[in-house]
Order: C-alpha cells, then structure tokens, then sequence
C-alpha cells in the first residue's frame, strides 16, 4: 500500500510530462485534432 502512495500514476507522470512540455515552448499544447484543422485550413 505504501509503495502505491510514493510512485505517481501513469496518469499523473504524462500530466506532467504536458506541463513541462508547456513550460518548455510557452503555451498550452493543442490536440492532434486542433493541429489537424490548422493543418488542413492553414
């Protein structure tokens, strides 16, 4: 049980993994489908 409350999620680790990512390039990433329709109208 112990061990479960130390080690974060999957979930959690690609939250943070986006967050950094966000961090890193300035703003929010968008979803595949969003970069898909700037893609395609752009």
């Amino acid at each position: 049980m112990a061990s479960e409350a130390i080690l974060p999620s999957p979930l959690q680790a690609v939250e943070g993994t986006v967050d950094r990512l966000e961090a890193i390039i300035g703003h929010p990433l968008r979803t595949y489908e969003d970069f898909g329709k700037e893609a395609t109208v752009g």
